[in-house]
């Protein structure tokens, strides 16, 4: 598109621009690998995804700075911009990610170690207690529904028992 040399400097500008966001947009899988363990699935799909997003813009670039001709300084120019965040913001970036996922999983700690554990903990006793009084409940239950002939039987072997007693 462009013969002239401000027009590939400035493309390759733009290439370098490029690589440095598809370098931020890289450590945001590796933020969220981070803060979420995920199988080796996932990650490939994830890395699929990445690739995939990477050629599309890296398309983009070509196709609006150069008519969608292949540029070696294009490419270039994006690994320039990719290693040169790599080797500054990314540093940053990831430092900082890891201080806030530090934050969260202590908070998570915290929380479920003052709140969560506790409240389980109640639950679980509740639920103990209701068992021992559902079983105790069921228990004279069956008493009070037994079959009237086994009550009287009890009954009057009670009495002979207790009369057989007091002689």
């Amino acid at each position: 598109m462009l013969k002239d040399g401000n027009g590939d400097l400035l493309t390759l500008l733009f290439a370098a621009i490029l690589g440095g966001c598809l370098c931020v947009l890289y450590d945001i899988f590796r933020i969220l690998r981070k803060a979420i363990k995920t199988n080796l699935i996932v990650t490939f799909i994830e890395d699929l995804l990445y690739f995939a997003l990477a050629a599309y813009f890296t398309f983009l670039l070509l196709y609006v700075r150069t008519k969608g001709e292949m540029r070696w300084f294009v490419l270039l120019g994006e690994g320039a911009g990719f290693i040169l965040c790599r080797c500054t913001l990314s540093r940053a970036i990831m430092a900082v990610s890891g201080f806030i996922i530090g934050i969260f999983v202590k908070a998570n700690r915290l929380l479920h170690k003052w709140i969560v554990h506790p409240i389980a903990k109640g639950i679980n006793a509740c639920e103990n207690l209701t068992l021992k009084i559902l079983k105790k409940s069921a228990n004279l239950l069956k008493k009070w529904l037994q079959p009237a002939s086994h009550l009287l039987y009890n009954m009057k072997h009670r009495s002979k028992t207790e009369n057989k007693q007091d002689a």
